[in-house]
């Protein structure tokens, strides 16, 4: 067991221990000895007792430590500790699907490492300049640091089932693993917010995200001028707080307390009743002080330095000149796919007017064929295409029941406005 911090006081790794047996009498037992020895005295100041817990049916595993204090003045202080961890990875299919995307999650961040050291190979300490470079770099920091907290839970719990198969009464101390599990849940957060905040490097082609950013950044003068006047106000009325009723107000036992406290203030989360209590006078004039001076005052300032900033800021933008934005991005894509099925059109009729020309009985020569089709500006590979799957004879003309299918498989393509090509012609019809 490692560092443990109580009301009282920290407590190390040292002490005595007894392992219980898994026989119920055989614990009494167990513990009327330990009573009858006095292992518990006067000099005693903490004990703690530890078990793990296994649902198969959920595969959790539940680690608790229960915790009571002896403080010298007398008493029991109980504190608990259950931490529920998910120790036995890659054990159903869903398991297994999560640990492909964990393959493919490192195999994205090996490929990145590598693009990321070629651009600091070209750039040099200029690529450190950019913030989102050092993003980037942070990314993939914590994300080697994940992949190594995992790979270390799965051998270590690995190591200690091992063990408990061979030793039927060995006590499994899940508690270092659910310790570095719980360190691992945070890493994996740090590192999913981190990649949203990547996101704000594509918020440029947004001219209202760009506006927002922009302000931001050209108020952060005036903003860090503004947070050093609110801290010295702040924490002086959290030190008087503490000091005037810390004694008596649980809001204001401690000066970390007082400081949570006055937050809590600020969104409208108090209980006035405690300074009322702890005096008559100076605690409804210290709560009515600090919404004044904090909320109405400061908080105003606050939200006119951004107001201010935004408007601005947005005057510079209105007239500068229209920069590049997603729905541009997505204008000029439809634009082009719209050009596309036109064109494709236009080809489709091109092709109808050419054969309307012939009748019934008449043969279409391949070489006119090509040629009037290359001076509409088809490709001669297109063309050969076409002609491979529709001359099924291979006798370099098209006769009327395969200029039909040609023209019954363009219409098809003309109405649904399709860019693919049928797979299907005369040719694979009659195989």
């Amino acid at each position: 067991m490692g560092t443990f911090v109580g009301d009282v006081a920290t407590y190390g790794a040292g002490g005595y221990y007894v392992d219980l047996p898994r026989d119920k009498n055989q614990t009494m037992a167990v513990l009327e000895n330990l009573w009858a020895n006095l292992w518990l005295d006067r000099q005693t100041r903490a004990i703690f007792i530890t078990f793990s817990l296994y649902n198969p049916n959920l595969n959790l595993f539940a680690i608790c430590n229960f915790f009571f204090e002896f403080p010298p003045s007398g008493g029991v202080i109980q504190k608990s500790d259950v931490r529920i961890a998910n120790l036995l990875r890659y054990q159903t299919t869903k398991d297994y699907v999560c640990l492909a995307c964990e393959i493919g999650f490192m195999i994205l961040i090996f490929y990145y490492i590598i693009e990321e050291a070629i651009e600091i190979h070209r750039v040099g300490f200029k690529y450190l300049l950019a913030m989102g470079n050092l993003i980037d770099i942070v990314v993939v920091l914590v994300s080697l640091i994940c992949a190594g907290f995992s790979i270390y839970r799965t051998i270590k719990v690995n190591e200690i089932l091992k063990f408990l198969v061979e030793q039927q009464n060995f006590f499994p101390n899940f508690e270092f693993v659910s310790y570095w599990e719980i360190q691992y849940n945070y890493v994996i957060s740090l590192l999913l917010f981190i990649s949203w905040i990547k996101l704000f490097k594509f918020i440029n082609f947004n001219r209202a995200m760009t506006l927002m950013s922009v302000s931001l950044s050209a108020a952060m003068d005036d903003l860090m001028s503004f947070m050093v006047m609110f801290a010295i106000i702040f924490f002086a009325y959290a030190q008087l707080g503490y000091l005037a009723f810390g004694s008596q107000a649980t809001d204001m036992s401690s000066f970390s307390t007082a400081c949570f406290s006055l937050l809590r203030l600020i969104l409208n989360d108090f209980d006035f009743t405690q300074y009322k209590k702890a005096n008559r006078i100076l605690g409804p004039l210290y709560f009515v002080a600090f919404i004044v001076i904090c909320f109405f005052i400061l908080f105003n300032m606050f939200v006119a330095i951004i107001s201010k900033t935004y408007e601005d800021v947005a005057d510079e933008m209105h007239d500068a000149e229209k920069g590049y934005e997603f729905s541009d991005l997505f204008r000029e894509g439809f634009a082009k796919i719209k050009n596309k099925i036109l064109k494709r059109k236009q080809e489709i009729e091109g092709i109808q007017q050419v054969m309307e020309g012939y009748d019934s009985d008449d043969l279409l020569h391949i070489n006119d064929f090509k040629t009037a089709l290359q001076e509409q500006g088809h490709l001669n590979e297109d063309i050969n295409k076409m002609l491979v799957k529709y001359d099924v004879n291979d006798d370099q003309q098209l006769s009327y029941k395969e200029r039909l299918q040609l023209q019954a498989d363009l219409q098809e393509r003309k109405e649904t406005q399709r860019l693919v090509k049928p797979e299907k012609g005369l040719k694979n019809q009659q195989k």
